[in-house]
């Protein structure tokens, strides 16, 4: 199991600090950090910055919409922070919502799985440095112009981060990983026939997806100091927030890690990857906090 730090996103945790905690946890041998975007700092920036500190710890972001940016956009970004970090980067990709999208940057929320689909596909094409030439129901390129820069890989890891059954199946079909923000291992066969039904549209075994929840958690020295400490949790990020990481590609495979904060105890959402589990013998390692209810369905 390999650990690894989620960032804060709406600005309080000063760069200075968020790059100690990043190197500090690539000394500790953690396998990645993830930055989010809502409306607070963006992704982009803060991880070009990371990257150029750091060798070895992977960098995604955790995640952007589909909406604030074209896709040939994103196409680009991959690329250059894929340069910056000599091929360390993941693509951590997201609908959003309303509130993001329509609040924020005044777009209308249209077609988020459409949008998305259309999205990876020319992502995935630009770093192909293909001559693009798309016809979809969202976008349209006609030009046949091609991505001057030359990216260290011609495939980013895209993860997608999706809930709903549509979400689902997308994600069985075309995405590397899974982003599932609100988790838990106890809830996975919900999840697991929308995957399957994806996988299974796209001809390819659902082993291949990396699985990368976001997991709330409290560390304290005193589990029941820890426990105690939990309900009273913030349930937003704030300058204490610790994130944690875990990937496990093979089940007989495991590690563990030391939280690079630096008090006793911290409070946030981890995210943890491991392979997709079989129904019975395969659990993970580390739980996950309860699913919430009443989401809109697409």
């Amino acid at each position: 199991m390999k650990i690894g730090v989620i960032l804060p996103y709406e600005g309080g945790l000063p760069f200075a600090d968020a790059l100690e905690m990043t190197e500090r946890a690539e000394a500790l041998g953690f396998d990645s950090v993830w930055v989010p975007e809502a409306w607070g700092t963006d992704a982009v920036s803060s991880l070009g910055a990371l990257a150029a500190r750091t060798e070895r710890i992977r960098l995604g972001t955790g995640i952007v919409n589909v909406f604030s940016r074209t896709p040939t956009l994103l196409g680009q970004t991959a690329a250059t922070l894929d340069l910056i970090s000599n091929g360390r980067f993941i693509l951590g990709l997201g609908t959003s919502g309303h509130q993001v999208v329509t609040g924020w940057h005044g777009m209308a929320f249209d077609r988020p799985l459409q949008r998305m689909r259309e999205t990876v596909e020319i992502v995935r094409r630009v770093l192909r440095q293909e001559r693009l030439r798309f016809k979809g129901e969202v976008f349209t390129l006609d030009q046949g112009l091609k991505l001057l820069a030359r990216p260290v890989r011609d495939a980013v890891p895209i993860f997608l981060a999706t809930l709903t059954p549509g979400g689902l199946r997308l994600t069985g079909e075309v995405a590397d990983g899974w982003i599932p923000t609100l988790f838990s291992p106890d809830h996975l066969d919900l999840f697991r026939p929308e995957l399957e039904a994806g996988a299974r549209a796209a001809g390819r075994s659902l082993d291949s997806l990396e699985i990368a929840p976001y997991v709330p958690v409290l560390i304290d020295d005193d589990r029941s100091a820890a426990l105690a400490g939990w309900v009273h949790a913030p349930r937003t990020f704030t300058t204490r927030l610790f994130s944690a990481t875990a990937l496990r590609r093979k089940p007989a495979t495991s590690r563990t890690s030391t939280s690079p904060a630096r008090s006793s105890r911290r409070s946030g959402e981890c995210r943890t990857h491991w392979s997709t589990p079989s129904r019975s013998s395969d659990r993970p390692l580390t739980s996950a906090s309860g699913l919430r209810r009443g989401r809109r369905q697409v």
